[in-house]
């Protein structure tokens, strides 16, 4: 058996294929046949005198009756059937090309980091003789990857068929179910693991890229003159990411929480804070200006410019003057409430380094997975 191409269904339920199968049995009951001689179909080609193609075969010599039973729909390209009849063997070789929409279920919860197992069950149809046996001389060969996914292992084997449940084509011939265990059944399979460099570059360094470009608006002051283009650079970035998340959910084909799900939920987090953050510093800005006008006016404790002295309000922002002391050095912020806003030098800390250890976490959790699949 050998698939010539695969490919993923829109669903994600199944798996298309193109293979050829070729099926090879003993028979001594050879019959004067309407033949033609190989050197006639294959012309400038020197083979062997004993081998036959038969091109009139149908209900002229027995074939095995089989069916892959984990297939939706089935069909036989015609301009490739061949039967050839190793004659002084008495062996038959039956080859054909089908098309074939097999079940195959894509766990998708680690999207675009999975892998799968796609099998393709064969069995005989009500043979019960038991010298009539399926056998896989050898793994079945397909191409290497296509454009979504890499092959990293075949498989083969034999079906446990009394412990699974009857398909549609089962439920409709039901005279079948007695029959059952008699049937040989084999399978062949692949592991297919996906490639993930179109996602990288289509979605997670472009949303990685406007997370960072919306982390600038900390460097903005928050005077008047420049608040608007602060909330215009943020709102662009929340905008863009949104329509890339749109974009990104629509790509998957599932309604599972995927891993990709994970990394754009954070990103837009992110580009929301900043605008939780722009709130911030834009009020701290103003606070600061209030309390410098009442220390001129002469008012000590107005209400709502100490948060009460001594308390646990006056407690925190010492620690955040000590924080941004220890990495900035002794700035003077109540000099420039306007450049040297106390939100804003935080959030130039606290924001990437959240983001570079959300993205560490996200590859330690998805990455060494999916690097010893591929």
């Amino acid at each position: 058996m050998r698939v010539n191409q695969f490919d993923a269904g829109d669903n994600q339920l199944t798996l298309e294929t193109d293979l050829t199968m070729c099926l090879k049995w003993y028979d001594p009951r050879i019959l004067d046949f309407n033949l033609t001689s190989v050197s006639d179909m294959i012309p400038d080609k020197e083979l062997k005198s004993n081998i036959i193609v038969l091109t009139d075969y149908n209900g002229r010599i027995w074939l095995p009756q089989i069916y892959f039973r984990n297939a939706i729909t089935t069909q036989i390209v015609n301009s490739f059937q061949i039967v050839e009849v190793y004659s002084h063997d008495k062996i038959f070789n039956w080859c054909s090309r089908i098309d074939i929409s097999f079940i195959c279920r894509f766990i998708l919860s680690n999207f675009p980091f999975d892998e799968h197992y796609c099998y393709f069950k064969l069995q005989t149809l009500g043979t019960s003789i038991p010298y009539v046996r399926l056998q896989l001389l050898k793994p079945i060969e397909s191409p290497g990857h296509n454009n979504q996914f890499v092959v990293r292992e075949s498989l083969l084997g034999e079906c446990n068929p009394e412990k699974e449940a009857l398909n549609h084509f089962d439920t409709i011939y039901h005279n079948l179910v007695n029959r059952w265990n008699d049937d040989s059944c084999i399978y062949a399979g692949l592991r297919i693991v996906r490639h993930v460099n179109y996602y990288i570059i289509r979605y997670y360094l472009l949303s990685f890229l406007l997370v960072c470009i919306g982390f600038i608006e900390f460097w903005y002051p928050v005077a008047p003159y420049s608040a608007n283009g602060r909330m215009v650079l943020t709102v662009i970035c929340l905008v863009n990411i949104i329509g890339l998340s749109r974009e990104c959910y629509s790509e998957v084909p599932c309604k599972d929480v995927a891993s990709l799900y994970w990394w754009m939920w954070g990103c837009q987090f992110f580009v929301y804070m900043c605008l939780v953050e722009f709130a911030f510093a834009y009020c701290w800005f103003h606070y600061i200006a209030d309390k410098k006008n009442a220390r001129a006016k002469g008012i000590e404790s107005p209400d709502g410019y100490y948060f009460g002295k001594g308390g646990f309000y006056r407690r925190c922002g010492q620690v955040m003057t000590n924080f941004l002391r220890m990495v900035y050095g002794n700035i003077p912020f109540h000099e420039d409430e306007v450049n040297r806003n106390k939100v804003d030098y935080t959030a130039r800390v606290v924001f990437p380094a959240t983001l570079i250890f959300f993205t560490l976490i996200y590859i330690v959790a998805t990455i060494p997975a999916w690097v010893a699949k591929y």
